[in-house]
């Protein structure tokens, strides 16, 4: 005999959660996402060069929140490195 309490275990183990996208273009992280984003597309697309660019724009963002939050052991920086 099954019991409401499970069913409502199972309704609650798949409810799904909405991620709203937002858009921050004051944040200068936003832009470098934004940026590697569509370099990788271009990369996928066939455009090899898109591959340095991403790995560049990688490279100032450390640079960035580095200088930014004056530590490389910082959150955002390691996140960066990772």
């Amino acid at each position: 005999m099954r019991s409401d309490n499970n069913v409502g275990y199972v309704v609650k183990l798949f409810e799904t959660k909405i991620v709203k996208l937002t858009i921050q273009p004051k944040q200068p992280a936003w832009w470098f996402w934004a940026i590697t984003l569509v370099c990788i597309v271009a990369a996928l697309a066939g455009w090899e060069d898109g591959y340095d660019l991403v790995i560049l724009i990688s490279a100032v963002q450390v640079i960035f929140f580095t200088i930014r939050e004056k530590s490389l052991f910082a959150f955002d920086t390691q996140v960066k490195l990772g």
